[in-house]
């Protein structure tokens, strides 16, 4: 079987849909498990005890970083889902739940826009760019904690800046009639004449254009300035009111400032469009008569609509790579085939041609069953006897008896995607993955499987488990190596000596040794796995055997990391 090389990342918790597998395992009792979700050490052993992959989430602090309220809200959905006789994966009734929620947002921006604009066509306007946008579309659909705030928080807003804009009204009011008072009775006592009032709060009570201001504001300065220069000495109500004008003046031309260097700010690559045209026809709405506004922001609003839906991504084209994990464009298809699998009564394993990270994991395959996954640049093994259980006092959430988790922290076996050949001999030898979902240009054996199902670029393929095929498939297998090289043989031995897999290890140095007795990072191996699992004798073995070629110090010197590929190559200090 022949394997592509794959996209890589960096290595953090299953992406999946994270908040509904975290959902799914506590109302169905098995599912994955991030990191961020993962209670911390029970306090006897601090993380210290066990794996080396535990130890370093424990001392960077990977556990507990992300609070269950989003999670429990989609679990009481779930729990009511369940309640009213829902059987299937509660996928698509988590996702739907989400989008009706964030449909609430382009109505919590009216609300907003009108309490910090008070008009009505600068509200409309922010609805209709916020409901067409395409971020709106695309991130509102999935269970991101983002999309899902932005309605409550919008709303909330508005009820804030309510009441800030109403006490900032009261305290100006206050002491515009305090000034007022002194200057009337100055210029009286002085006995020179009032001028013509001016109110230089305007702004304060009636919200027009900054850019409309500005031209009053500068107006009014310049009349005022020139009726003081024709009067001896001015008057001091004159003087304090081109102060306030001035502080006005600049306080607009500040604010038009800020709006172009937003503009630029949003022209950037990666912020939306939307905020761009909504100050454009801002400033088309307070600068250009009433029929010309018109019809140029309904041109502006069509083609931006057209823009947007240019961009909408499908399923049937590449177009939703910009918006999948890796850029990858089969997740969809890799999800209903999936999708396919959780209708079935027969699956007991379920083997993924695909990154664990495009799929919706557990909460779509709604299955409690292995699984053999890819993680970047290897695949993993997530086995019934990898799972972490967790009772009800490890719980945060509406208690089960008992959760069943799968997480990077535990796992059954670690396979490069250079040792495809024995992958296949583990798929064979471990009946218990009898439904494979692989690529269509994949190629794979004729004899013992037969395709099921298939959508766009995967198919899924189902172990025929007759008698002569069988006995075909085991002969293929007991001829297949432990791996194709020395060093694949350790790099995937390194690893699964991280995750405590002592006898999988030791089987891939035990055959690395026996294809090149002189190589010392097998022997310094062996000899850590001797020494990790309280074996004395066989470490002495393995270190008299390693100074035939080497001498003492080099053989008991902990085995150098093995990098396999670069973007793994960091360093932690445990």
């Amino acid at each position: 079987m022949k394997h592509d090389s794959c996209q890589s990342g960096l290595l953090f918790g299953i992406v999946l849909a994270t908040r509904a597998e975290v959902a799914h395992s506590e109302v169905y009792g098995y599912g994955f498990r991030p990191y961020e979700y993962m209670p911390p050490p029970d306090g006897t052993d601090n993380g210290t005890s066990g794996s080396v992959s535990k130890a370093q989430e424990y001392k960077l602090g990977m556990y507990s970083l992300r609070s269950f309220m989003f999670p429990t809200i989609f679990t009481i959905v779930g729990k009511v889902a369940v309640f009213l006789g829902w059987q299937k994966s509660p996928y698509v009734i988590w996702k739907i739940f989400h989008a009706a929620v964030t449909s609430c947002l382009p109505l919590s921006v009216y609300r907003f826009v009108m309490v910090t604009h008070a008009s009505r066509d600068i509200a409309t306007l922010a609805t209709i760019l916020v409901a067409s946008s395409i971020h709106m579309n695309v991130f509102g659909t999935h269970t991101f904690i983002n999309s899902f705030l932005s309605p409550i928080l919008f709303y909330t807003l508005s009820d804030i800046m309510k009441i800030i804009l109403t006490t900032e009204a009261v305290q100006q009011k206050a002491k515009r009639s305090s000034d007022e008072e002194f200057l009337d009775l100055y210029s009286k006592s002085r006995g020179v004449p009032t001028e013509s009032e001016i109110d230089p709060n305007f702004m304060l009570e009636k919200q027009v254009d900054h850019n409309e201001n500005c031209r009053k504001l500068n107006s009014l300065q310049n009349k005022n300035k020139q009726t003081d220069d024709r009067k001896t000495g001015g008057t001091a109500k004159s003087s304090f009111k081109r102060t306030q004008f001035k502080q006005k003046n600049e306080q607009c031309c500040y604010m038009n400032g800020v709006s172009m260097l937003f503009i630029i700010y949003s022209l950037r690559g990666h912020k939306e469009l939307s905020s761009v045209i909504m100050h454009v026809c801002h400033i088309i709405l307070k600068n250009v008569t009433f029929v010309r506004q018109t019809s140029v922001i309904r041109s502006i609003i069509l083609l931006y609509i057209a823009s947007q839906w240019n961009k909408f991504p499908s399923y049937t084209d590449n177009s939703n790579a910009f918006w999948s994990y890796g850029k990858s464009s089969d997740s969809n298809y890799v999800n209903i085939c999936l999708n396919y699998l959780s209708e079935q009564h027969d699956v007991r394993g379920v083997y993924i041609d695909a990154s664990i990270h495009v799929t919706g994991g557990y909460t779509i395959l709604h299955k409690n069953v292995p699984i053999i996954s890819l993680i970047h640049k290897e695949f993993y093994e997530f086995g019934m006897d990898s799972r972490i259980l967790l009772d009800k006092r490890n719980r945060e959430l509406i208690p089960n008896d008992t959760l069943s988790l799968a997480t990077l922290r535990r796992i059954s076996d670690f396979i490069s995607i250079k040792n495809t050949q024995y992958l296949l001999k583990v798929l064979i030898k471990q009946t218990v993955y009898n439904y494979l979902i692989i690529e269509n240009k994949r190629e794979f054996l004729k004899h013992g499987y037969s395709e099921v199902f298939r959508s766009g670029t995967m198919r899924v393929l189902k172990r025929n488990f007759q008698p002569e095929q069988e006995v075909y498939l085991h002969h293929i297998a007991a001829n297949i190596p432990p791996g194709p090289d020395v060093f694949t043989l350790n790099y995937e031995a390194n690893w699964l000596l991280t995750y405590e897999l002592y006898d999988k290890a030791e089987y891939k140095l035990l055959y690395s040794l026996k294809n090149d007795n002189k190589n010392l990072q097998t022997y310094q191996l062996l000899i850590r796995l001797y020494e990790d699992q309280k074996k004395p004798g066989k470490a002495k073995k393995m270190i008299n055997l390693c100074k035939q070629y080497f001498n003492s110090v080099k053989c008991r010197e902990s085995p150098k990391r093995i990098v396999m590929h670069s973007e793994y190559n960091f360093d932690l200090d445990i």
